[in-house]
Order: C-alpha cells, then structure tokens, then sequence
C-alpha cells in the first residue's frame, strides 16, 4: 500500500476517532494526500458534530499545504487553538516552546504521556521541519506573510 493511501486511511480513522471521543483533535494534510483533505472537509459538512478549522501551514517537505484541524462539538475551540498554537510557536519570538506545542498537539491527537515525551526527545521531534512539530531548532524560522497564512475563522460546514 502506497504512502499517501495509508495516510488517508490513517487521517479517516482520526476523524473517526474524533467522532466517537476517543480523541479531540485530527490533523489532515492536503500535502501528505489531497483525498484524505478532501474527505476531511467534506465528512465535516455532512456531520453537525464535526467542526473544522482550515489553515495554511509548513508540512514536512518544507511547503505550505492547507490542513484541516478536525474537533467534535463536544470540544469546540481545540481546533482553533490548536491552529493559533501552532502560529505563534514558528514566529520569529514565539511565545510557545516546541516542547510545549508537541506536549499540547500530542494530548489533543490522544497520544499518552510516554509516547509524547518519546517524540519530543526523538530526533524527528527535534528536526522535523514541519508546523505541526514546531519547525527545527537547528532551522532558522522565516515568518510567512499573512496573505500565505490566510486561515479562514473557525468554520462548521453544516449546510
């Protein structure tokens, strides 16, 4: 099974797992496979239980990528937060440490205790380009101006 097909099957069962509670927060990158995006938006504008944040963000190819921050109802500003988090930590004077937005995104994704302090001592954890990661320590940081992080507000795609 190819790369972007085991994603889209692991960002399905992520927005599933947000459905039924056993997690707060799915992450779904059009970078990694514009079905699985797709799917996100559209399993959201069907299901009222569903909420989506959209936002542009560095994926780890080093590119900006739309995502797609899915919540349920039940948790209706993780989504949001989740998505301003991961903004002010790759500012040039962020205000959140990458230690503390993984610690935070892991809890929300539903990873326990030792599984996040593993990935944030791991060497992925550590270099990992990407937004969701908190950039590399070792990469200097360069702001994106506002119009390539143009994130819509919070949205339910409820008709």
């Amino acid at each position: 099974m190819g790369n972007e097909v085991t994603y889209a099957l692991d960002a399905m069962q992520g927005i599933a797992d947000v459905r039924s509670g056993k997690r707060q927060l799915a992450i779904v990158s059009a970078g990694k496979s514009i079905k699985a995006y797709e799917f996100a938006a559209e399993i959201a504008s069907e299901d009222p239980a569903l909420l989506v944040q959209l936002g542009c963000i560095v994926c780890e190819d080093g590119n900006l990528h739309e995502h797609a921050f899915v919540a349920a109802d039940t948790y209706p500003n993780v989504a949001r937060e989740a998505l301003e988090m991961i903004f002010d930590a790759v500012q040039e004077s962020p205000t959140v440490t990458r230690v503390q937005l993984q610690a935070r995104l892991g809890g929300w994704l539903g990873y326990g205790a030792q599984d996040i302090l593993d990935f944030i001592n791991s060497d992925i954890g550590r270099t990992c380009v990407c937004d969701c990661c908190g950039g590399a320590e070792s990469v200097q940081r360069v702001a994106h101006d506002a119009t390539d992080r143009n994130t819509r507000r919070f949205e339910r795609y409820a008709s």
